[in-house]
């Protein structure tokens, strides 16, 4: 053998040894991914580490397609996941306190509609009447109402005078010792996407009105915690069910500060007026319901 191929070949060789060797090193050195710190009350969720190629859009796309939120209910919250397979319904409605988010799916877990949502000042699962709070759990769509000419009585049994309070449309669930939870309009279109109610689920009047022709009686609807909410729960030695309904986000939700209670945006926590409640609710609070 030359001198000069030898030469070249020792040459060669050295080049592929630093090549490796710097390889290794850039991996062992790679930065680890940042430690996400969440809002007080969001959901823990992966954050997808964005490339030069990635856009908003592109992540979105991510999520959309390779999250099933029925695959997640099932490894975290079977109970809910079975009495779905059961019910045998078109469709169902997660509302998920920690984003926020009223989502509609249909029966295989496609996202129908989304739409922002307000719900209680109080944080937890609702105990009793008068508390403040939004329930959490697997309830059902009881009737829709049209709630225009609703009037709004308080604590004290003051009836307000204006009408329209409740928005255009009432959407009631069956839950367990009470007839006046549901999901409904409002007059304060700016409060929806905070904790600003006495329990109920407020949308925008537009949003409750296209609601209102997708949902049907019987139709699931489960109420599923955020962080604040597992954490009050736990102090009181409640569990409820919890699963996620993202997986991907680009940027985590902002929760509104909890706000004083609007008089002008009240809702039906509490009471109805005598003459609603009468006429709507003729067979009570479903006391057989779990």
């Amino acid at each position: 053998m030359s001198r000069e191929l030898a030469f070249t070949i020792l040459t060669a060789a050295g080049l592929c040894l630093y090549g490796c060797q710097n390889n290794r090193s850039t991996e062992e050195s790679a930065p680890e991914e940042p430690k996400v710190v969440f809002p007080a009350d969001t959901a823990s969720a992966y954050v997808a580490p964005a490339s030069k190629t990635d856009s908003l859009k592109t992540l979105k796309g991510k999520m959309d397609e390779d999250f099933n939120v029925l695959k997640e209910m099932e490894n975290n919250a079977p109970e809910y996941y079975e009495r779905l397979q059961r019910q045998m319904c078109h469709g169902f409605i997660v509302i998920d306190k920690s984003r926020m988010k009223l989502i509609l799916y249909d029966k295989e877990g496609g996202v129908v509609r989304r739409f922002a949502m307000g719900c209680s000042t109080k944080f937890g699962t609702k105990h009793k009447k008068g508390d403040n709070r939004t329930p959490e759990g697997f309830f059902t769509v009881e009737n829709v109402y049209n709630s225009t000419d609703w009037l709004y009585t308080d604590d004290e049994g003051k009836t307000s005078k204006k009408k329209g309070m409740f928005g255009p449309w009432f959407i009631r669930l069956r839950v367990p010792g009470t007839s006046q939870i549901g999901i409904h309009g409002t007059c304060a279109p700016w409060s929806v996407g905070g904790r600003v109610s006495h329990g109920c689920i407020r949308l925008t009047n537009d949003d409750i009105t296209t609601l209102k022709d997708l949902v049907t009686p019987g139709m699931p609807v489960i109420i599923i915690p955020g962080k604040r909410d597992r954490e009050q729960n736990y102090a009181e030695r409640v569990v409820i069910p919890y699963f996620s309904t993202i997986r991907y986000t680009e940027q985590e939700p902002v929760v509104l500060p909890d706000p004083e209670p609007d008089p002008q945006a009240a809702d039906t926590m509490d009471s109805d007026s005598v003459d609603v409640y009468e006429e709507t609710n003729e067979d009570g609070p479903d006391s057989t319901w779990s």
